[in-house]
């Protein structure tokens, strides 16, 4: 039997998509005061997805064994579809800004993007689908989750704060040493998108997962959840009094845990509707970029003869309807295919397979 769903979780990856959504958003329209200082600092909503991550698959896989081939299918199934179509929908842009200018492109940007290996070359990072970076990022997590799983989950048992805490210095320590030293914009890309810098964000999320099946509960989650709100929103709020590099790369990760922790544990759902859109995320996050890419476009061709409000409203309106289509037209159906048609001879499909609503942090 699959663990019972956590639906304000699924609830809340809407609302992290969204973030990074309305922070894309200001090439359109820039949001009054002082909603645009937090919208601003929506690229935080990516170290959300991460540690949400690594909790969710916690909490799926840690209480059965499972085979890692079969674990590593089932991350295919549900991230591969959607990521190449969203490539697919990008391809034009892609061809026409970069490739028609520097042809030798496709090669040193396109394959790594093609093989999910983008969040290791700072070049190719954010080229061609810009939010791919972080499903590249995500790929390296999933190849190690099996073999980190049981050695974190002992970790975080043994001395739980002090493992917390070690995760967040680990989460920040780069990025603050790049403020502190002032380098140069190289190794920027390398702090933001580099999965082993990234990766302390997944480990706590995996130890939040191990804490959850213990039974730890928070007494007042709501009131725990909404605290967490209060001080991401403040810390985004007053986000530009803050190195840019560490608000990036998980300064705000004990807050972003305690929110996922205190929503894990609300025993009311958010409703159908919510979870619906939860559930869509991930096709929010890969799709957005792409749309504001062809928006930005018919606006500059004089196609779309809308206000910036009209505007980013209506690539708001779009990006919901393509993610939720996508959701029930794409992913679903794709994945359900994947699992039926590649199933590995070494091990025998588990029940800790996959969770079609597991998350895929984007």
């Amino acid at each position: 039997m699959h663990p019972q769903r956590l639906p304000a979780l699924t609830a809340i990856r809407f609302f992290a998509a969204l973030w990074v959504v309305l922070f894309h958003a200001t090439w359109i329209y820039v949001f009054p005061a002082p909603f645009q200082q937090i919208v601003a600092r929506g690229y935080v909503g990516v170290d959300i997805f991460f540690i949400l991550s690594g909790f969710i698959l916690a909490y799926n896989y840690a209480p059965r064994e499972f085979a890692k081939v079969s674990f590593w299918r089932a991350r295919f199934a549900r991230v591969w579809p959607v990521y190449a179509i969203g490539l697919a929908f990008t391809l034009p842009m892609f061809y026409k800004t970069i490739v028609s200018k520097h042809p030798h492109t496709a090669l040193t940007i396109g394959v790594p993007v093609l093989l999910l290996l983008q969040s290791w070359a700072p070049g190719a990072a954010v080229a061609w689908n810009a939010p791919g970076w972080s499903l590249s990022t995500e790929a390296f997590f999933y190849a190690s989750f099996p073999f980190l799983l049981r050695p974190l989950g002992n970790f975080f048992a043994r001395r739980f704060w002090l493992s917390c805490a070690v995760a967040w210095i680990l989460a920040a320590a780069p990025a603050a040493l790049y403020a502190a030293t002032g380098h140069d914009g190289f190794a920027l890309p390398i702090i933001k998108f580099n999965p082993l810098v990234r990766l302390p964000e997944f480990a706590l999320g995996i130890g939040l997962g191990h804490k959850y099946l213990a039974g730890a509960r928070i007494k007042y989650p709501g009131a725990v959840a909404a605290a967490s709100l209060l001080l991401l929103g403040a810390a985004a709020y007053f986000g530009d009094r803050l190195p840019f590099p560490m608000l990036h790369n998980g300064l705000l990760a004990p807050c972003s845990g305690l929110l996922l922790y205190s929503l894990a544990c609300l025993a009311k759902s958010p409703g159908r509707f919510w979870i619906l859109l939860g559930d869509a995320s991930y096709s929010l996050y890969i799709f957005h970029d792409g749309i504001l890419q062809y928006v930005l476009a018919a606006r500059t061709r004089g196609l779309i003869p809308l206000r910036p409000q009209l505007l980013v409203a209506v690539y708001l309106v779009a990006c919901i309807a393509v993610s939720i289509a996508s959701f029930q037209f794409l992913e679903l159906p794709a994945a359900a295919w994947i699992k039926r048609t590649w199933k590995p001879r070494s091990a025998p499909r588990l029940v800790a397979d996959e969770e079609l609503h597991a998350l895929s942090p984007q």
